[in-house]
C-alpha cells in the first residue's frame, strides 16, 4: 500500500478520534486522575495575569490510542449548578484580509435576567479539517480533500449564556492553542476564568487543526493576537491588566 494512503488513513483516524476526545477533555481525565503524567496549572491574581502550563499532546495521531485509554472524561469546570453564568460569543476578527475565528467567553452584566433563565448547557460547533493538518505535517506536500474530517459539537463545562450583556472594565485573558491544536481545547479552563471575573478570548492560529480559515502570510500568531486584544478593548471595553497563557508544551 502506498504510503500516501497509509498517512491519509492515519490522519482521518486520529481527526475522528480528536473530535470525539477533544485535547480538553484528554487534560481534564489527565487532571483528575493521572496528575503526574500531564500537568494543569491555572492561576489568576488580581492584576488579571493568568499564568497557565500543561504538558499537551505532542503527537495528533496518538488521540485514537487515548480515546480508548480513557474514554468519556468527567468536566474540569464547576458544577453548573455552583457555577455563576457567564456568557459566550464568536467575535471574528480581520488579519490580512482573513476572518478568525475567535471565541469569547465573558462575565454576565448583573442586570441580564435572561442569563438566570438560559439552558444549563451551550453546544460549541468544531470542525476538523484533515487537510490543513497534512498540510502542516507535509509542508504541502499532500493534498487531503477539504470535506475530509469530521464536525462535533462540543459541550460546555457550566451554565453559558450565548450573546448575554456583559460588564465592562474587566481583566482580559488571551488562549493560544498549541500546534495543531483549537481554539476549544482548553475551552472548561476558559469558562471558569470568565465565571471568575476574566474576559477570556480564544483566537484560532496558523497551526489550528480546525477548518476556520486557510492561513496566508500575514495571518501568523503574534497579529492575531494583537487583533484579538483590540477587538476586546472595543467590543468589551477591558481593563489594561491581560494575561495569556497556552502555546505548545
Amino acid at each position: 500500500m502506498p504510503i500516501s494512503r497509509i498517512f491519509i488513513g492515519l490522519l482521518v483516524v486520529s481527526a475522528f478520534a480528536d473530535a470525539f476526545l477533544p485535547t480538553h477533555s484528554f487534560l481534564e481525565t489527565s487532571y483528575r486522575g493521572h496528575q503526574s503524567r500531564h500537568k494543569l496549572t491555572t492561576r489568576a491574581c488580581e492584576a488579571g495575569t493568568v499564568l497557565s502550563s500543561f504538558n499537551r499532546r505532542q503527537l495528533f495521531a496518538t488521540s485514537s490510542l487515548a480515546a480508548g485509554a480513557w474514554g468519556a472524561s468527567p468536566s474540569l469546570g464547576l458544577a453548573m449548578s455552583d457555577a455563576a453564568p457567564i456568557g459566550y460569543k464568536d467575535l471574528p476578527v480581520s488579519v490580512g484580509g482573513v476572518s478568525i475565528p475567535v471565541s469569547i467567553w465573558y462575565p454576565v452584566d448583573e442586570g441580564d435576567r435572561s442569563a438566570t433563565a438560559a439552558p444549563a448547557q451551550a453546544k460549541y460547533p468544531h470542525k476538523i479539517s484533515v487537510g490543513k493538518i497534512a498540510t502542516l505535517l507535509t509542508r504541502g506536500q499532500l493534498s487531503v480533500p477539504s470535506f475530509v474530517g469530521p464536525s462535533t459539537s462540543l459541550k460546555s463545562g457550566i451554565r453559558v449564556v450565548q450573546g448575554a450583556a456583559h460588564s465592562e472594565g474587566r481583566p482580559a485573558v488571551v488562549f493560544a492553542h498549541g500546534y495543531l491544536g483549537s481554539r476549544y481545547d482548553m475551552m472548561h479552563v476558559c469558562e471558569d476564568l470568565a465565571s471568575k471575573g476574566f474576559v477570556v478570548a480564544a483566537p484560532e492560529l496558523p497551526e489550528s487543526l480546525a477548518a476556520g480559515f486557510e492561513p496566508n502570510d500575514d495571518t501568523t500568531r503574534p497579529a492575531i493576537v494583537a487583533a484579538t486584544l483590540n477587538a476586546l478593548r472595543l467590543n468589551y471595553a477591558t481593563s489594561s491588566d491581560v494575561g495569556i497563557f497556552g502555546h505548545s508544551a
